[in-house]
Order: C-alpha cells, then sequence, then structure tokens
C-alpha cells in the first residue's frame, strides 16, 4: 500500500513533533541556501573575477571532499550522535562558506577554494541526516515515503532560494541566505529541549 499526505503527517508528529518540525524547518531553510551554492554561484565567482579554470577547480576541490565525507557518513553519523547533529553541522558549514564568500575582495578570487571543503560537509550531511531522519519517521516497508517526503522539502525550499536569488544579488544575496540557514537552525537545536 501507500501511505497518504495525512498519514505522513501523522507519522512525523507521533514521536518527538517539535523536534520533527524543527528538522523540516531547518532542512527547509538550508535548501533555500543550497538552491543557489548549486546553480547560481558561478555566476558569483564570476563577479569576483574567477575564471573557468576556476570553477572547474572549485568543483574539484568540492568533489574530493564529499567522496570520503560520504563513503564515511555512517560513521560519522555515529561519531555525532544523532542525524539531528549531524543536520546542525552541515548548516554550520554551508553558513561559514557563504559568509565567507561575501567578505572575498574582488581581486583574490581564488579564495574560494579555501571554502570548497564546507560544501562536501554540507551536502554529505544534509543528505545522510534525512536518510536517517526518514528512516525513523516511517515503518519498515515505507522509507521510501519518507525520502519522498523530505525530498519535497528540499525542492521548496529550492524553489523558495531562486525566487531570493531573483531579488538580491552579488554579497548581499550570499550574507541574506546565511542568516536564513542560521535562523532555520535554531528551532533545530531547541527543538530537542521541548
Amino acid at each position: 500500500g501507500r501511505l497518504h499526505r495525512i498519514q505522513l503527517v501523522r507519522l512525523i508528529s507521533q514521536k518527538n513533533p517539535i523536534l520533527n518540525v524543527s528538522y523540516v524547518i531547518s532542512l527547509f531553510a538550508l535548501y533555500i541556501g543550497m538552491s543557489v551554492v548549486e546553480s547560481l554561484v558561478f555566476l558569483y565567482f564570476e563577479f569576483l573575477g574567477g575564471s573557468n579554470t576556476m570553477c572547474g577547480l572549485t568543483v574539484t576541490v568540492t568533489v574530493l571532499f564529499e567522496l570520503p565525507l560520504f563513503h564515511y557518513a555512517p560513521n560519522m553519523l555515529k561519531l555525532l550522535g544523532s542525524p539531528i547533529s549531524m543536520l546542525q553541522w552541515g548548516c554550520l558549514a554551508y553558513v561559514v562558506r557563504v559568509l565567507g564568500y561575501s567578505y572575498i575582495p574582488q581581486s583574490h578570487p581564488y579564495w574560494v577554494l579555501l571554502l570548497e571543503p564546507m560544501h562536501g560537509i554540507t551536502i554529505a550531511f544534509a543528505l545522510t541526516s534525512s536518510v536517517a531522519v526518514a528512516d525513523t519517521w516511517m515503518p519498515k516497508g515505507y522509507e521510501s515515503s519518507g525520502q519522498g517526503l523530505l525530498s519535497t522539502i528540499r525542492s521548496l525550499g529550492q524553489f523558495v532560494g531562486f525566487i531570493i536569488a531573483g531579488y538580491l544579488m552579488d554579497r548581499t544575496l550570499y550574507r541574506v541566505l546565511s542568516a536564513i540557514v542560521t535562523a532555520g537552525a535554531c528551532p533545530l537545536g531547541m527543538g530537542g529541549y521541548f
């Protein structure tokens, strides 16, 4: 059988609903920011004076850090203790990265390479935590429904991120996105205490 939307909401609200809603808010906020970094960041690098070669190097650095993080993600999840902590670390890495972008002088675009490893932490931790959270929310055999729900939340976040990016540009955009992700992560930090 299938789980309907109402059943998904009931499952999320059964065990620690405040923490679960906080997780959804944080994931949504993170993907508001991730939408810009995933799709529009090369335009910003061009603004900084970066070349096509530099953009290619950023992808190389990012992937070199992502691969081992995804490989060791289950170990990292155990080390951090929970998917909640893992998402918080992913949000922190995102904020450090984009705030760093916003302070790089136009005459030094290659400094972005120092921040690119943060993308590996953000994406590996966010996706790994999503898998772990969906697994705890859903009954056996319905894990893919949980993944579908979280994928929808990520996609809605990306949609909102693109709308924001349509209005803001350059350094201001990255500072606003870091504030959104920080604000989204705050309820997650408090959600376990209610």
